[in-house]
C-alpha cells in the first residue's frame, strides 16, 4: 500500500512540476519581453531627443518649430520611459492574473 501511495504522490509531483516549469518559462520570457520593450522605448526617446535638439539648434529663433520644441520638457525621455515601464508592468500584472486564474480554475 505504501508503494502505491508513493507512486501516486510521485505522479502528482511530476504532473504539477510540468505546470510549474511552463509557468517559469513563460514568466522568464515575459521578463525578457518587458526588458527589451523598456530598452527599445528608452532608445527611441533618446533618439527623438537627439533629433529634436539638432533640429531646434538649426531652426530659426522666431519660427513655429522652435516654439513647439520649447514645449517639450528636457526630461521627456525619462517621462516616456516611466510611462512605458508602467505599461509593461501592467502587462506583466495582467499576465500574472491570467496565470493565477488558470491555476485556480484547474484545481
Amino acid at each position: 500500500m505504501a508503494a502505491f501511495l508513493s507512486f501516486i504522490v510521485t505522479g502528482f509531483r511530476s504532473f504539477f512540476g510540468i505546470f510549474v516549469k511552463m509557468a517559469a518559462e513563460r514568466l522568464g520570457l515575459a521578463m525578457i519581453y518587458v526588458g527589451l520593450y523598456v530598452a527599445a522605448v528608452t532608445a527611441l526617446a533618446t533618439g527623438f531627443k537627439e533629433l529634436f535638439s539638432s533640429v531646434a539648434a538649426n531652426a530659426p529663433s522666431n519660427g513655429f518649430l522652435a516654439a513647439g520644441l520649447s514645449l517639450v520638457p528636457p526630461n521627456a525621455a525619462i517621462c516616456i520611459s516611466a510611462i512605458s515601464s508602467a505599461y509593461a508592468l501592467s502587462m506583466l500584472f495582467i499576465f500574472h492574473q491570467r496565470a493565477l486564474k488558470i491555476k485556480v480554475t484547474t484545481k
